[in-house]
């Protein structure tokens, strides 16, 4: 009954105050409203993905525009475990979908950074060598969670749990929410 006010109203602050109840939270629709909150979090750490780039102008937009996106990678993987503490399938997937991608991305386009210009070919191999050296741990954060996303999609109970859910007519609109985060993130989903 309340997941379906708050479908009707979509107000943030009715829910908030229907996950912070720890018995709403243990029941179908508080799962689901615990999810459309977390899914509000994805969404504004979806939409700062695509702001990050590699800026080579000089040495110092180029150390700060590293910082700014290892910290934002962060707090991606931040957000992966707060999903995993939650043990909800669809915020595992996405946030790990969504971490999987720009750790790649963020990898790829630090080894592909130009080499500061002046540098002799000793200093521009010691570069190099420093820069594979703190990019790798990006692809090994990519590879791992995109390994963890493969799993996920096997796991076929989400389905049947996507199709119960929208089986409760008055929580479609939520379920909507959900459906529209995984096709965003998934343009091949039917």
């Amino acid at each position: 009954m309340v997941a379906e006010i708050y479908s009707k109203s979509f107000s943030e602050a009715i829910l908030k105050k229907l996950v912070k109840n720890p018995l709403m939270a243990k029941t179908s629709a508080g799962k689901i409203l615990v999810r459309i909150q977390f899914l509000d979090k994805f969404k504004t750490q979806l939409q700062k993905a695509n702001q990050f780039k590699i800026d080579s102008t000089n040495d110092k937009m180029l150390a700060k525009s590293i910082k700014s996106w290892g910290g934002f990678i962060d707090q991606l993987e931040a957000l992966a475990k707060e999903a995993i503490q939650e043990s909800d399938w669809t915020s595992q997937l996405l946030s790990l979908q969504l971490l999987s991608r720009e750790s790649e991305r963020f990898y790829n386009e630090l080894v592909s950074a130009p080499v500061p210009s002046g540098l002799n070919a000793q200093d521009e191999q010691q570069y190099l060598t420093l820069l594979n050296s703190q990019a790798a741990p990006y692809q090994s954060k990519a590879s791992a969670a995109k390994m963890k996303v493969e799993e996920f999609w096997k796991n076929s109970t989400w389905e049947v749990a996507l199709k119960n859910s929208w089986k409760v007519e008055s929580l479609q609109p939520l379920v909507k929410i959900e459906i529209d985060a995984l096709k965003k993130m998934n343009p091949g989903l039917s």
